[in-house]
């Protein structure tokens, strides 16, 4: 199955549209008070900056956008980088996720996982509640790759651990844990 393009600048919550203001004329921002305007922003929505410093002025739809909207979204939108959306939530008090952003999250998490053939283990565990264990630590989450294949264990206590670590292309640490859990005695030359 191929994995869709998921459109991460799609805004969700819009449309937006810049305040009606005339350069040399004044707005208030939400963060810094009472500016003038001096200059227009050259983004897909072009948006008034601040005379002296030429700053975005945080205000109208912008700061609802800030609110809504995943950072990725506005910085595209407002012509700016995710850092300064994320400086502007900062002053906003908004939060590292708000509804824009956790959407965007559910959406790539879908498109990872849709199509991917489930282990048994996963299928045993009931999807999310096995998820959510992992997360919470109560399950170490073991990739197919790190798990010990029949031969490997058979070779424990042949050799020192040393050499099978070598041999099998794991850490000594691993090697000596799962002699130990097996409870299968160390190799005596």
């Amino acid at each position: 199955m191929e994995m869709k393009k998921l459109d991460t600048t799609r805004l969700l919550y819009g449309p937006y549209k810049p305040p009606i203001v005339e350069w040399g004329g004044f707005l208030i921002c939400e963060v810094r008070g009472k500016l003038r305007v001096g200059s227009w922003s050259h983004g897909r929505i072009p948006w008034p900056r601040e005379k002296k410093y030429f700053s975005y002025i945080l205000c109208g739809d912008l700061v609802r956008a800030i609110k809504n909207e995943a950072a990725v979204a506005v910085a595209h939108h407002w012509g700016v980088c995710v850092m300064t959306v994320t400086t502007w939530r900062k002053q906003l008090g908004v939060g590292r996720v708000n509804p824009g952003t956790h959407r965007l999250r559910s959406l790539r998490a879908h498109l990872v996982f849709a199509g991917r053939p489930k282990s048994e283990a996963f299928k045993r565990a009931n999807g999310r509640r096995f998820i959510k264990r992992i997360r919470r630590g109560e399950i170490p989450f073991i990739r197919p790759e790190q798990l010990w294949k029949p031969w490997e264990v058979r070779l424990l206590g042949t050799a020192s651990d040393k050499d099978i670590a070598i041999k099998i292309g794991r850490s000594y640490d691993s090697v000596q844990l799962k002699r130990e859990r097996l409870g299968i005695p160390a190799f005596r030359p």
